[in-house]
């Protein structure tokens, strides 16, 4: 909602997916930047996103505020 609210157009996706799916890789190959919350992931998906998008954004903690200040940043 945050981020819908400060940047107009943009289009947010969520995705939980803790192995390597057919959804998750779609996601990240239609995805400008691509967050991942390495912090708190305890599953194997990174390994198949990792050489699609190159615009991979890692935050530095495992919170909400965390992600929306890398996005930021990143942006």
């Amino acid at each position: 909602k945050i981020l819908k609210e400060k940047y107009s157009g943009v289009e947010v996706r969520l995705n939980h997916d803790k192995i390597c799916t057919e959804k998750l890789v779609s996601l990240v190959k239609a995805a400008d930047y691509f967050i991942f919350c390495s912090k708190s992931a305890a599953h194997q998906a990174y390994f198949c996103i990792k050489n699609i998008n190159k615009n991979i954004i890692y935050p530095n903690g495992k919170g909400s505020s965390s992600i929306l200040r890398s996005i930021q940043d990143n942006i």
